[in-house]
């Protein structure tokens, strides 16, 4: 290799930058674009409606989960523009992880400064099993008054969980390097981002909104909750 590590950041800086103007120049990909930010800002407001009402020490350490998500959204779908697929990726399998995290820890304090303070660590499927379990749901009954067969779409998250952690774990049909379109903008591969993206935070709005009630003050904050899954 000849060139020097500036000149290589260089060319990448300005391939990424032609990628990312040939992401959002396309009226489509701004629909996109916008869902995933309403939505994350919908997450990122929910956690701001529930600081409010509690005191609970561990529940407002749950709270600011939710702002990170939003950050994390935020950089998945910029490295995805600029056709970081992989980096994008794992930071949605992130996304998926402490999206499940904030529901399991509200109600479990105890956990919540172990995994805070004394490095444990919390596994993807027992804490989709915990929030599906029948003792769990019949909790939320008697929490919210209504019913609901699953509280967490876990087929979708485990499908999403599963492809990231190939990619996390670098499993060889993830291997990018070699290929002769890498770092190149390809729309199929934005538009598998967006749709992962969009699906994902569905199915965690629709689970806060299970176990939280703030649909109500949602609508007050963001009027155009009131028809979310149609915008």
């Amino acid at each position: 290799m000849n060139k020097k590590p500036k000149a290589i950041l260089k060319e990448l800086q300005q391939k990424f930058k032609l990628n990312f103007e040939e992401c959002t120049k396309n009226v489509h990909q701004d629909q996109d674009l916008s869902i995933i930010f309403f939505n994350a800002k919908v997450i990122s407001e929910i956690g701001q409606i529930l600081k409010k009402q509690t005191h609970a020490k561990h529940q407002i350490k749950c709270c600011i989960i939710f702002d990170e998500i939003f950050s994390d959204i935020v950089s998945a779908t910029f490295m995805a523009s600029c056709s970081l697929d992989k980096p994008a990726h794992i930071i949605l399998r992130r996304v998926i992880e402490i999206g499940i995290a904030s529901i399991y820890l509200w109600d479990m304090p105890h956990i919540m400064y172990s995994w805070e303070f004394l490095s444990y660590d919390l596994s993807f499927s027992e804490m989709i099993k915990h929030l599906n379990s029948e003792g769990y749901k019949r909790y939320i009954s008697e929490e919210t008054g209504q019913t609901f067969n699953e509280i967490i779409e876990s087929k979708i998250l485990e499908k999403y969980y599963g492809e990231f952690s190939d990619i996390l774990h670098g499993k060889p049909f993830s291997f990018e390097s070699n290929l002769p379109n890498r770092f190149i903008f390809n729309k199929d591969d934005w538009a598998s981002f967006t749709s992962s993206a969009k699906e994902i935070l569905n199915v965690l709005i629709s689970a806060y909104l299970k176990r939280f009630c703030v649909r109500n003050e949602l609508i007050v904050k963001i009027p155009a909750f009131k028809n979310y899954r149609d915008i």
